[in-house]
């Protein structure tokens, strides 16, 4: 499954967990969904947009190209704490940059 999506940021990281002495590593992105960007207001004190974060493997970095920009996003499906499904995104896929995208 894809969604197209406007990525706004991605950093990497990498550390030494204190505790474990275990490596933690990983990319996170910061994006929007791409497919209906008409205006939205939500209750009374809420208005716009918020960015989902994306924790992916560290590998992934190394494949996003410019940002922001128009990406689809591969979804995978994991349990969540309720027994449902959770949509995650699995991999990510250049698309165009914004001014070429006609956003």
């Amino acid at each position: 499954m894809e969604q197209l999506a406007i990525v706004l940021s991605a950093n990497q990281y990498s550390f030494e967990d204190a505790k474990t002495k275990k490596m933690v590593e990983g990319c996170n992105i910061h994006y929007i969904l791409a497919e209906n960007l008409s205006p939205f207001s939500g209750e009374k004190d809420s208005k716009g947009y918020k960015p989902v974060k994306e924790t992916l493997p560290l590998k992934t970095y190394g494949t996003i190209g410019e940002l922001p920009g128009l990406y689809n996003l591969k979804l995978g499906f994991k349990p969540d704490p309720k027994g449902g499904l959770k949509a995650v995104v699995v991999g990510l896929e250049f698309v165009s940059l914004l001014g070429d995208s006609g956003l």
